[in-house]
């Protein structure tokens, strides 16, 4: 009896999984097209593809540019790594790895949507299946990277809402907070004001407001302590340093705005029409839904606060279509929750299941789009070849051109100049920055330096290296200059409160972090090989056992989890 009814909870499962790869087949199977933002993401994958607990190593050595910025701090990557984990080891491919990864991730989006759906909601397994199935399709192919990866979190978000005034109902709340800080800092801070907006309306309108507020309290204390491993590396760098923030240009700022243009994407029009025939089905609208309706208007033209916030710390790029899409996510699995305590005909649940082709189909049409190669007049796939890349690289492009490549295969991922596509100057030291500005470090006249690996003397001279390798913790590199004693800037970003060890043919030397690099003062001859060491810092370690500490408090306070693993020691 047991057997069956565990046979019976893992088909979805199963189906969501071939779900994602039906779904995604041409992503899967054809060369792929690299929009700026998804190389960046691909980089990061790759780095944290080195190791069980990559992340936990503050600079990036292994890719995206190979000099070492701190983009694991700065860019949450526990949720990425814990997918990356998962990736079978049947490649070191760059390609395959992102491929692996973005299907995992649609994988798991479903099964986070489901389990709530499922196991907290108690709705059928056919009406669970296609509305999470529904969901990870919308949320892959609207939103990418970072974005993506914080709003797996909303499920387990919007449900603790919906159950503040319940006891433990700190518990999911706590749960989608982590969650989201583990996937992307911006969609954390959406995830904070969100829970206060609802705290406030809940002391206005609940009988149990001071239920309301010992949850509110517990999950603020729990989510800080779930979300160390994040919050105190950027304290400790963000305090130590003067960071680079990514921030946009007035004009970029107000015209990542949705408007109109909303009705020229099939994907949002479809998500659009799924919430219409949700709330028609459920015939409900509940205070989650009008609070993340409003949320979603926010991030529109049709409010005007993007003119009086360009002067503020809201001045980064993409915030208000980041606030559209957080609050039109929210409203969709809102109303997917209460599609799900609705009791359906067994009619209107065929009919719910074959609805959801149609939506999915447009998606995909979409990918194809997007990502697919083009094709040439003798029908064969555009494909960009190893001298594309080289002379890419060498006409020395900051990186937003990359689009005008062809797509990319796995053969073409393997070239050692692919890491070089894109030199992105986020989260560098403002002081390796000639302009404080500069976006790419190309365009920078002390950060192209730094992305062409040159060592930089005293006297102002440049010099090449060669031999440049780079694995997930040390990066080596020969000159291709006998240098005299001096100081000399190696091309590798440095930062106060890392843990560094520079080396000489594998002897420990004194290094000093000046100007936003590693500085040493040293002779050099053409045998030298040098040598710089990553460690992981105290400030990470300690964080992370706090975090894992906080998770085993969760889930063993939580019924659910308490539950099977109770059945699990029995069986």
């Amino acid at each position: 009896m047991i057997k069956k009814k565990v046979l019976k909870e893992s088909i979805p499962f199963l189906f969501i999984f071939l779900a994602s790869l039906l779904i995604l087949n041409t992503f899967i199977l054809l060369p792929i097209k690299l929009p700026w933002d998804a190389y960046y993401h691909l980089s990061r994958v790759n780095n944290l593809s080195s190791g069980l607990l990559q992340f936990l190593y503050p600079q990036n050595f292994l890719t995206n540019s190979r000099i070492g910025s701190i983009t694991n701090v700065f860019y949450p990557s526990v949720n990425m790594q814990l997918i990356v984990n998962l990736i079978p080891k049947i490649s070191t491919n760059p390609l395959f790895i992102y491929k692996a990864f973005i299907i995992l991730e649609f994988f798991f989006s479903a099964v986070i949507a489901y389990i709530i759906l499922h196991f907290k909601i108690k709705s059928s397994i056919l009406i669970a299946t296609p509305l999470s199935i529904l969901w990870a399709t919308f949320l892959l192919t609207t939103v990418q990277g970072g974005d993506a990866l914080g709003l797996m979190a909303i499920p387990a978000f919007a449900y603790g809402l919906e159950n503040l005034t319940k006891n433990k109902g700190y518990v999911f709340v706590s749960i989608g907070l982590i969650l989201s800080f583990y996937g992307h800092l911006i969609t954390s801070i959406l995830t904070i004001g969100t829970l206060l907006g609802f705290y406030l309306i809940s002391l206005m309108s609940d009988s149990d407001r001071l239920r309301v507020t010992i949850n509110i309290v517990k999950s603020g204390i729990i989510s800080s302590l779930g979300a160390a491993v994040i919050l105190v590396p950027i304290t400790v760098i963000s305090f130590s340093n003067k960071i680079h923030t990514p921030e946009a240009s007035v004009q970029t700022f107000k015209t990542w705005i949705q408007s109109l243009d909303f009705f020229s994407s099939p994907t949002l029009i479809t998500i659009a029409l799924v919430i219409a025939a949700g709330i028609s089905i459920s015939k409900q609208i509940s205070r989650g839904q009008i609070i993340a309706l409003f949320i979603a208007i926010a991030g529109t033209s049709a409010t005007c606060w993007t003119n009086f916030a360009s002067s503020t710390p809201l001045l980064i790029i993409q915030m208000p279509v980041r606030i559209f899409y957080y609050g039109l996510f929210l409203l969709l699995f809102f109303t997917m929750i209460n599609m799900s305590q609705t009791k359906l005909s067994k009619n209107a649940i065929r009919v719910l299941c074959f609805s959801v082709i149609p939506a999915i189909l447009v998606v995909m049409f979409t990918i194809h789009d997007n990502l697919s190669p083009s094709i040439d007049n003798e029908g064969h796939l555009e494909v960009s070849t190893s001298q594309d890349i080289k002379d890419y690289v060498s006409e020395e492009k900051d990186g937003y051109d990359i689009m005008s490549l062809k797509a990319f295969s796995y053969s073409t991922a393997r070239n050692d100049s692919f890491w070089q596509l894109m030199n992105y100057s986020d989260y560098a030291p403002k002081s390796a920055l000639a302009n404080s500005n500069s976006s790419m470090l190309l365009s920078d006249k002390k950060g192209r330096q730094i992305a062409k690996h040159l060592i930089v003397t005293s006297t102002g001279q440049n010099i090449k290296t060669i031999k440049f390798k780079a694995s997930p913790d040390t990066i080596s590199f020969y000159s291709t200059e006998k240098i005299a004693k001096e100081d000399l800037k190696l091309p590798i970003l440095g930062y106060n409160g890392t843990v560094i060890t520079v080396m000489i043919n594998n002897k420990k030397i004194n290094h000093s972090i000046k100007d936003g690099q590693i500085h040493i003062h040293q002779k050099l001859s053409l045998d030298d090989k040098v040598t710089v060491k990553q460690s992981i810092p105290a400030w990470e370690i300690i964080p992370f056992i706090i975090s894992v500490l906080t998770w085993l408090f969760l889930l063993l306070n939580n019924n659910w989890f308490k539950t099977y693993l109770s059945k699990k020691i029995k069986y």
